[in-house]
């Protein structure tokens, strides 16, 4: 991890603007271990770009799956 470029290290705000949410959405992420930090500089927790393209993913399948949940349970008329 000591080798990754500064666009490979993300801090929590880079993180809620990437993804449109708001930083504590990332704090509650960090807590419940969906999230976690590569490194801390100053108190700021420092995440792979890695981890959150996988957040981002695991987001999407789960908007998905709401959805189709969602349609099933609603047929047209």
């Amino acid at each position: 991890m000591l080798h990754m470029t500064q666009s490979e290290r993300l801090t929590s705000g880079q993180i809620a603007a990437e993804l449109g949410v708001h930083r504590t959405t990332v704090n509650y992420w960090h807590d419940t271990g969906k999230l976690v930090p590569i490194d801390e500089i100053n108190g700021t927790r420092i995440y792979s770009r890695t981890s959150v393209e996988r957040l981002r993913t695991e987001r999407a399948a789960a908007t998905e799956a709401a959805i189709a949940l969602w349609a099933r349970r609603h047929p047209p008329p």
